[in-house]
Parts: structure tokens; C-alpha cells; sequence
């Protein structure tokens, strides 16, 4: 199963995401209209890679469309299709994604948990998802807050997922004991022992 970010067929996530089209709009009038769709809310890169620690952590292949890496923007064909962009052609920011971007996917090469391990649903509400993710080798607790603002959960979990906790991505979350502090637009993955 695979799970699609972006492709060819379809505007660019970062589009939706940077609030330039909605669902309702023509993205195939809007790919040749001027000026160009740009992505102007650094909130945009934020949420860009909580949707990312989705897609790279739940059951499935996750197909992450070129530019995706770094949060190239577009509507519809052919401005999804915009050149690729390397280096120096990079601003800070899109740096800054592209690093972390890699940081994900390198973890997820890293975790047989994240690649073929078992999926249990923890939490969920309209704002947070919390589920683990595991084999024989390894167990990993993956907390996702799609809301702009700090979310707090408390679950009573059992003592093989609450101890021992180690976090491999920090992005101002915090998870002690069953007690979860996710800050606005984040997903962290904890390691259990």
C-alpha cells in the first residue's frame, strides 16, 4: 500500500497546506496564472512535516514526490511539475526541511518497527494521533498534533510502552509516564525500552 504526499497527477501539498488553494479551487487554471503560488508562512514548513512524520511512520510505503523533500509549492499541471532545486538554490528554510526531511526518512530506513512492525492505535481526537509501532526487536510510540496549539494528553498505558522512553526527533514534544506535551503543528517518535 502506498501512502502519496504528492505526485504529478495533483496540486502540491504545499499549496493546500500554505492556505494559496482550497479543494474547491481550479488548480488547473491557477498552475498559469501569475504571480507564481509561493510558499509565504514559515507555519507552512511546520505542518509540511507533521503530514511527513504521517506518511513516514504509518503502515504502508510512503511515496514522497520530488521537491517534496525540501516543500516545493504548485498548483495543478504543469506548475507541479517546477524545476528541482539544489544547494544553493535552496533558501535557509527550505534547507533547514530538507535536512529534517532526511533525518525522517533515515530513521525510518534505521526502524524495522516503522517499515514492518505492527500498528497500535493509542489515542485520537480531532487534533492528536498517538499509536505505536513494533516488532520482537523494537517499540516505538509516535505522537501527531495537527492543531497549531500545545495539546496535552494523559493515557493510562501499560508498563511496556510507559517505561524508559528515549525521543528521535525532538521538536518541542514531551512524553514521560503516559503524559504527552505536543507543541502546535509537531510529531515526535519516542523509543521505548
Amino acid at each position: 500500500m502506498g501512502n502519496i504526499f504528492d505526485s504529478h497527477d495533483q496540486p502540491r501539498m504545499m499549496a493546500f497546506l500554505d492556505g494559496d488553494l482550497s479543494l474547491s479551487d481550479d488548480a488547473f487554471e491557477r498552475a498559469w496564472r501569475e504571480p507564481k503560488i509561493q510558499v509565504d508562512k514559515q507555519s507552512t514548513y511546520e505542518k509540511q512535516k507533521t503530514l511527513l512524520t504521517f506518511i513516514l511512520t504509518v503502515p504502508g510505503v510512503p511515496i514522497i514526490y520530488y521537491g517534496d523533500e525540501f516543500g516545493m509549492t504548485g498548483a495543478h499541471d504543469p506548475d507541479n511539475r517546477r524545476m528541482m532545486r539544489f544547494g544553493n538554490d535552496l533558501t535557509d528554510t527550505e534547507q533547514a526541511q530538507l535536512e529534517w526531511t532526511a533525518k525522517l526518512i533515515n530513521l525510518r530506513k534505521k526502524s524495522s518497527a516503522l517499515r514492518r512492525g505492527d500498528y497500535l492505535p493509542l489515542y485520537c481526537d480531532e487534533n492528536v494521533m498517538i499509536f505505536s509501532r513494533g516488532n520482537p526487536n523494537q517499540r516505538l510510540i509516535v505522537a501527531i498534533n495537527k492543531s497549531p496549539q500545545e495539546q496535552r494528553v494523559t493515557l493510562d498505558l501499560p508498563p511496556w510502552l510507559s517505561s524508559g522512553t528515549e525521543p528521535l526527533l525532538v521538536r518541542d514534544s514531551r512524553y514521560s509516564d503516559g503524559k504527552f506535551k505536543l507543541s502546535g503543528y509537531s510529531g515526535n517518535i519516542w523509543k521505548c525500552d
